[in-house]
């Protein structure tokens, strides 16, 4: 019993602090992300039965540039939200069109990555790990969600890579009627 009850409380003991350095691990990676200047990465996005929308985007502060192709089709969607206006480059049709960013948009889309400065080591939690693309990620999901937005409702994981930066952003809605799940992956930070 001596020794049953002693492996007990080394094993609480050993996820106790496991989830605790999982949680500072997060922190970390909140506290890299607000330190990056800028990153690109791939988008994949996925609207119920719909072809997929795949995609580049750039960010830089306040400045985003979103490149989206769907079935032989790309837009380029240009958008400074400090001055709250955007270009829309439609590349087949070789129009341009400017507009006005109206404050809802700005809102929703204002520097996606920025969106991620504000999660909080309580809001997420560590559900195991992952080798991507021959690194160990740690996995963690969000219980709140506020991104493109997407608020609430859903789920959000973050594979955190060891440099203790985002190397994969999965986001599902909890919507059954209208499905949608956008997938970021392939960053370069700075």
């Amino acid at each position: 019993l001596i020794v049953a009850a002693t492996l007990l409380a080394a094993l609480t003991a050993g996820l106790s602090l496991l989830n605790h350095s999982g949680g500072q691990a997060f922190a970390q990676m909140v506290e890299n992300v607000k330190a990056a200047s800028s990153v690109r990465f791939a988008m994949v996005t996925r609207f119920g039965q719909c072809p997929a929308i795949k995609g580049v985007m750039y960010v830089q502060g306040e400045r985003l540039r979103c490149e989206q192709s769907v079935e032989g089709t790309v837009l380029v969607n240009i958008a400074d939200f400090d001055r709250k206006q955007g270009l829309l480059l439609d590349m087949q049709s070789e129009v341009a069109q400017q507009i006005e960013l109206e404050a809802a948009v700005v809102r929703a889309f204002r520097n996606p990555i920025a969106q991620l400065r504000r999660a909080r080591e309580e809001d997420a939690e560590q559900i195991g790990e992952e080798v991507l693309q021959g690194h160990r990620m740690r996995i963690y999901r969000l219980r709140e969600m506020d991104l493109l937005g997407i608020k609430g409702r859903g789920e959000m994981l973050v594979w955190v890579a060891l440099d203790g930066l985002p190397a994969r952003i999965a986001m599902r809605n909890g919507d059954p009627k209208a499905p949608m799940e956008i997938l970021f992956e392939d960053f370069a930070w700075n």
